[in-house]
């Protein structure tokens, strides 16, 4: 078959009876029809035609050369069928008149297809029917020419059920109206397509972009059917916008230059698969209870621009929503611009990856629906002061981020070893239940982590670092921090605020865990702050990590707290409560004085069974250091068993201090003449000091001279008889 364009020979008749072969559903070739005169006139009129036949039927070609201008208009409410149709003529234009009533006005093509040199215009009319230009069967729609569509909801290029059509390189389709096909059909763009009248939409229902489709002079590329894009496919908001309304692109690129946009329409859905994106996008709030969301499919989103998701007011759940496995990559940002709105969605069964090169910052939620979950490999940041972006269903393999005074508010969280939730200028903030596991999470640069009142936040496996608050709740609920069975590593400062005796605020075991690294757990109300151990659950301090403060660590019936790091009672100076504390060799318990009376010393109430073992480190504070006779009971209540194997005190200016044991109780005395430690001084320090000080031992340098000598004698007999 030839291109209609052989049409322009002034033996046209002749050329098209060898070029137009007739489909297999007609017996003989086309007839030329040609536009009689270079003046205007009716297509309806038989005269304006040669030979004198109104062309309208599938075995005619409608010609309209000369090179003058003129207009031919299409009556309102009619409808012409035609095989082909040619126009030539730069000058020429067709008027597709708008429909009455119900009644559309049409030019139907046929497999000739259409060449347009000159304007085709599909005016206004009513806006209960549709008109314009259809084809109904496969064809090319060429020319060097443009197709004016100028009614918005009823101005029509229209391709059948089955039929093809291709837009060619070098024609326009501009204005306000509609790209539509039936559900089998498509046009194929590989000219341009132009939405170009200011705030009216031109509307893309089924078309295969292999070229440009933009939006220009104020007006709207209408995303409301489906768009398939080759790798050369382009839609863009350029001076326009282009809107996504319920429609779907697959491929290519969607762009918007400066000062214009891609958007999602209010109250409405947007789809990509596979698509590129540049320039800003926006995600337009909805209102009540419509969603607002850009879906992404299978073949993921490429973002390489700035996507906003805006305020929507009343309703909760808009954004981009992940409705298929997919990635999420490119250089781009996602913007969330509504803590309690704008989101970042994962259906149920769906596994998203954020890529390592993109980000996801501001406020709002990033949430995967049942079991669907969202992988993060990139960046995100809660960078909006004193505002929220929270995390639900996060599989976190990089960072995310509290920053410019944000808030970070992670729920249910997995970690791989290299994922980090940091506060950096910012704050975390759990509320709520939560549950993370491995990774890392810590506060630098001055930033907090907190538990806020009545939470029960559980950690598995988990690294933290940073300062820490767990705070109490106004009501008649616990704040917990849980560790599970894969333990903490805690390197930071966790601060166990004061809660009350019914809801004491706690660091919970309720499970066999290790609570390891080396940084402490500081117990900040004697009955409300807490550690506590489960019955039957084994919990261990190991080496290198501490608890401090004034508290509780108190385990039920058969469970037992293991101390293999430091236990060190008062923030500086006080007293935490024992219950079910086993002290292993590895352990320490320090205690230090700050002068005189009880209230300025550290000590321990053991509320059970204790059994001694490690070390019991004494410090003092201040400069203070007691005088001889003094005596502090360190450990009161209970039953105590055992002994520390070490016992590291201050060198003192004579003697030394000792340890006195009791069933009950473990008291540092003073006692400078209790030469053997045993925390009495009877004949046996006696007749050992002088057992050394004959044999010139310098354990026997009782003043701390560096030598062996009769003031030493004398300073110990004074001291031994001395009563105390």
């Amino acid at each position: 078959m030839c291109s209609i364009r052989h049409l322009r020979s002034d033996v046209v008749q002749a050329a098209c009876a060898l070029c137009f072969a007739a489909p297999s559903s007609f017996a003989s070739p086309q007839s030329v029809v040609q536009w009689a005169s270079p003046v205007n006139g009716a297509w309806a009129e038989p005269g304006s035609w040669n030979p004198a036949d109104v062309p309208d039927t599938l075995d005619e070609i409608a010609h309209i050369g000369h090179s003058s201008p003129l207009t031919v208009w299409v009556a309102a409410g009619a409808a012409h069928t035609v095989y082909g149709l040619a126009v030539p003529n730069l000058s020429a234009e067709i008027s597709i008149d708008g429909p009455t009533n119900s009644a559309g006005t049409w030019i139907r093509v046929g497999g000739g297809g259409v060449l347009n040199d000159g304007l085709i215009r599909v005016l206004p009319g009513s806006a209960t029917a549709a008109g314009g230009l259809a084809f109904v069967q496969s064809c090319t729609l060429s020319g060097l020419g443009r197709l004016r569509l100028e009614e918005a909801l009823q101005a029509e290029v229209f391709a059948a059920a089955g039929v093809s059509v291709v837009h060619a390189s070098g024609h326009v389709i501009e204005g306000t109206g509609r790209i539509n096909a039936a559900t089998t059909g498509t046009v194929i763009n590989e000219g341009r397509i132009s939405a170009n009248v200011s705030g009216q939409p031109l509307s893309l229902w089924r078309a295969t972009n292999r070229a440009i489709i933009d939006a220009t002079n104020g007006g709207v590329a209408l995303i409301d059917g489906v768009v398939n894009q080759s790798a050369e496919g382009r839609i863009r908001a350029d001076g326009g916008v282009v809107r996504f309304e319920n429609g779907l692109v697959a491929g290519g690129l969607v762009e918007a230059s400066v000062g214009s946009w891609v958007e999602v329409a209010t109250k409405r859905t947007g789809a990509v698969d596979g698509v590129v994106a540049r320039g800003e996008w926006r995600i337009n709030g909805s209102t009540n209870a419509t969603y607002c969301r850009l879906h992404i499919q299978s073949g993921g989103l490429r973002n390489e621009g700035v996507i906003r998701v805006l305020s929507g007011g009343a309703f909760t759940d808009q954004g981009l929503y992940f409705s298929h496995n997919s990635v999420l990559s490119g250089p781009g940002t996602v913007v969330l611009e509504e803590q309690s709105d704008a989101t970042v969605t994962v259906a149920n069964g769906v596994t998203a990856t954020h890529a390592s090169d993109h980000s996801i910052v501001g406020r709002g939620s990033i949430f995967a629906d049942g079991s669907g979950v969202f992988i993060n490999m990139g960046s995100i940041i809660a960078n909006a002061n004193n505002l929220r972006l929270a995390l639900s269903g996060i599989d976190n393999r990089s960072i995310a981020v509290a920053t410019a005074g944000g808030i970070l508010r992670p729920s249910q969280v997995l970690q791989s070893i290299d994922g980090v939730l940091r506060a950096d200028g910012g704050r975390i903030e759990f509320a709520g239940i939560a549950r993370i596991t491995g990774g890392t999470i810590e506060a630098i640069a001055g930033s907090v982590v907190e538990v806020t009142g009545g939470t029960v936040v559980r950690l598995n496996g988990v690294t933290i670092d940073g300062d820490w608050r767990v705070y109490p709740a106004s009501g008649g609920a616990s704040s917990v921090l849980e560790v599970l069975e894969d333990g903490v590593i805690n390197n930071g400062v966790v601060r166990i605020l004061p809660g009350t005796a019914a809801n004491p605020t706690r660091l919970d075991f309720g499970v066999p865990a290790v609570l390891g690294g080396t940084g402490q757990v500081r117990l900040e109300g004697l009955a409300g702050s807490q550690i506590y151990v489960g019955a039957s659950t084994l919990a261990v301090n190991e080496s290198g990590h501490s608890i401090t403060g004034t508290g509780q660590i108190l385990s039920e019936s058969s469970g037992r707290f293991v101390n293999r790091g430091l236990i060190a009672p008062g923030s500086p100076i006080g007293s935490m409560t024992f219950s079910g504390v086993q002290l292993s060799a590895l352990g320490t318990i320090e205690i230090e004085y700050a002068g005189p009376a009880a209230t300025q010393r550290d000590s321990v109430a053991n509320a059970a069974d204790l059994s001694l073992d490690g070390t019991l480190r004494v410090r003092f504070r201040d400069g203070f250091v007691p005088e001889p006779c003094d005596h502090h009971v360190v450990i009161s209540g209970g039953t105590v068993t055992g002994r520390f194997a070490i016992f590291d005190a201050p060198q003192m200016p004579i003697g030394r201090l000792s340890v006195r044991y009791g069933a009950n109780s473990v008291a540092v005395v003073y006692l400078p003449a209790d030469y053997d430690g045993s925390g009495t001084v009877d004949q046996v320090d006696y007749e050992g000091f002088v057992s050394d000080f004959v044999e010139g031992d310098g354990a026997a340098d009782f003043d701390r001279t560096g030598f062996v000598d009769l003031e030493d004698f004398h300073s110990f007999v004074e001291e031994f008889e001395r009563s105390c």
